[in-house]
């Protein structure tokens, strides 16, 4: 490694002792073109060698000089000028304060944020199927409860009642299923049993599969006394008669499975 000193020495050699020799050098040939020109006259010789010298040196330091004015501060080693804080200087805006001490986010920061969103779409699906499954047992509770109310007169007894409100139950669960038939203690006609099924069918949803063929089958096989004589095509004329029979056509509103009855 080389020390500070040997550092310091070789720049020595290199700022001045290089120049030095190339200097002497130049001035011994000048000396020997102006001892040719004044017949080898040594005073001529040593005043044309020292006075080259002292011109190749003089030279020399002026351009050190001006090279030096010339480098950038930073190259010579210097440290900038400050100048010292003023009151003005030392107080700054609330804003630019607040602004400077804002830091930007970092990617890690960032991270939790692109994370968050697969974990809000999953509470959200969630939410809806809660809220699905919620609005369906309500539906289906309306259904048991329009269907004590409308066939409580008309069924064998209670135990048949309550056979019919599974089957009905059943069958809000799976449009397919295909229920068991139910006594009736009087005879309703066919108008009141479509009536009844088509309100009930109205509040599980034509778009959820219970559409009039479904809906036909159903009751069929329900009552397939009363049914055995009309084919599908004929019961799917549900709204026959709307407004007559022991059972009458009950519309939903809007979006809404209640039934209209006291």
């Amino acid at each position: 490694m080389i020390s500070v000193k040997d550092q310091s020495l070789r720049d020595l050699c290199l700022l001045w002792g290089c120049p030095g020799v190339v200097f002497l050098t130049i001035s011994m040939f000048v000396a020997l073109k102006v001892g040719a020109d004044f017949q080898q006259d040594g005073l001529a010789k040593w005043a044309a060698f020292l006075l080259c010298n002292l011109l190749l040196w003089l030279l020399y330091v002026m351009f050190q000089s001006i090279l030096v004015d010339l480098l950038p501060k930073k190259w010579k080693g210097e440290s900038p000028i400050t100048r010292p804080l003023t009151e003005q200087d030392s107080v700054l805006p609330d804003d630019k304060v607040a602004s400077e001490n804002i830091e930007p986010a970092t990617e890690s920061e960032a991270v939790p944020l692109i994370q968050s969103e697969p974990i809000q779409y999953t509470q959200r699906c969630k939410e809806y199927e809660l809220e699905q499954e919620k609005k369906r047992q309500e539906t289906i509770a309306a259904i048991k409860d329009y269907t004590r109310h409308t066939m409580s007169p008309f069924v064998y007894d209670d135990g048949e009642l309550e056979k019919l409100c599974n089957e009905i139950q059943k069958w809000a669960g799976d449009y397919t299923y295909t229920p068991a038939p139910v006594r009736l203690k009087q005879k309703l006609t066919t108008v009141d049993l479509r009536h009844f099924v088509w309100n009930i069918g109205e509040r599980l949803g034509s778009k959820n599969d219970y559409s009039g063929y479904v809906r036909a089958d159903f009751i069929k096989s329900m009552f397939p006394n009363i049914f055995m004589d009309m084919n599908l095509d004929s019961i799917r004329n549900f709204k026959f008669q709307p407004n007559k029979g022991n059972i009458v056509i009950d519309e939903p509103d809007d979006n809404d499975f209640h039934f209209h009855y006291e």
